[in-house]
């Protein structure tokens, strides 16, 4: 039920049909593994349900992704280590994100996390060494163990106003060391 097309020698990766996409037990399992440097983008179809396990992984080069509303699911290591810029999800009904989703993506500049979304999966962030601002949501209820743990550019995360930090659940290490909570921030 998954279509794969390439366009322009896999420069752009297009996901389309209905349903879930497959998930990967490996990233060698994948169809398009043998481009993981040629691609540079992609987008999902409308009516693709969720970002497969695995799915970019290691694509070095992948900087943009669109991401239907259809899409609610995103499938753990799904983007990590990839070169993706920033993410803003477009899709609003993600309520998780799950543990190393975005590991090691040290493009990103800046995240905004949907509202509706309730975890953020442990290590989800780890080590976007670029990224200086994180938007939160008022629906996050927990955050887990090393989401944004090495992110040394992190000047702001930002909460919508009102909103009380204390209902998070966190853990020592959930953020950057030496941060202590002093950029949080409310719109």
């Amino acid at each position: 039920f998954m279509i794969l097309s390439a366009v322009c020698l896999l420069i752009l990766l297009e996901i389309t049909g209905t349903g879930k996409m497959a998930d990967y037990a490996k990233a060698s399992d994948r169809p398009w593994n043998g481009y993981t440097t040629a691609i540079k983008s992609v987008v999902i179809g409308d009516g693709v349900t969720n970002v497969g396990k695995y799915a970019f992984y290691r694509c070095s080069a992948l900087k943009d992704v669109v991401l239907p509303a259809s899409v609610t699911e995103i499938g753990v290591r799904s983007f990590q280590q990839t070169a993706i810029t920033s993410i803003d999800f477009l899709p609003k009904n993600i309520t998780v994100i799950p543990e190393r989703a975005f590991l090691q993506c040290k493009a990103l500049l800046s995240i905004r996390i949907p509202e509706g979304c309730t975890e953020i999966g442990q290590q989800a962030f780890r080590e976007a060494t670029s990224a200086s601002v994180c938007y939160m949501p008022a629906s996050l209820e927990k955050v887990g163990t090393r989401a944004f743990q090495y992110w040394t550019a992190l000047q702001q995360i930002i909460f919508p106003k009102g909103y009380d930090e204390n209902k998070v659940e966190t853990d020592k290490d959930s953020f950057p060391d030496g941060w202590n909570g002093s950029a949080l921030y409310f719109f």
